[in-house]
């Protein structure tokens, strides 16, 4: 076989399967959004113990999940919980992400105003691109470590009309 003919065969290999398409999530009000992630992920993410039980707590009916090597995880018809404790060496932790659906569209400036008004938050930085918008804040700790909250935003895949939030909170290295 020529080496033409073993490059040509090489390149007509079946491409990978695509992903599978992201479960579609009930949606939930933003203030219920809002409200989750500052019960869980902002208010608890050095406390795994004090996170779980506000899980609990919530309206949303989280229910625990078998863990996954470093992360918990919680799943409810609205959305998830991840938590990790520890990551390996050079990845940022701990970490939390709440993942939830928000009926139609949303305006990341307005919801943005929101999450950082109900956490008494300063301006954060917010972009846009093709794919949805995220804002970004990175808010220092009184023991001088750095939180850094990123809410992102994107269109929920058809036939729903939904955006897909996900906010995700984070202990940076010192």
């Amino acid at each position: 076989m020529s080496l033409t003919l073993a490059l040509l065969l090489q390149s007509a290999a079946p491409a990978p399967a695509p992903a599978p398409a992201r479960e579609a999530f009930r949606t939930v009000d933003a203030a219920k959004a809002v409200d989750t992630l500052k019960a869980t992920c902002w208010a608890q993410l050095r406390n795994e113990e004090a996170l779980e039980a506000a899980i609990t707590m919530l309206p949303i009916a989280f229910q625990p999940q078998p863990q996954r090597g470093h992360t918990r995880n919680w799943r409810a018809p609205e959305g998830t919980i991840s938590y990790a404790a520890e990551l390996p060496a050079g990845v940022p932790s701990p970490q939390c992400i709440v993942r939830l659906s928000m009926a139609g569209t949303i305006d990341q400036l307005a919801f943005a105003a929101r999450i950082g008004a109900a956490l008494q938050l300063p301006n954060g930085r917010t972009r846009a691109g093709v794919g949805g918008s995220e804002t970004r804040w990175d808010v220092a700790q009184p023991d001088g470590h750095v939180v850094r909250l990123i809410v992102t935003a994107s269109p929920a895949p058809p036939p729903a009309s939904a955006t897909n939030i996900r906010f995700t909170t984070l202990l940076l290295p010192q």
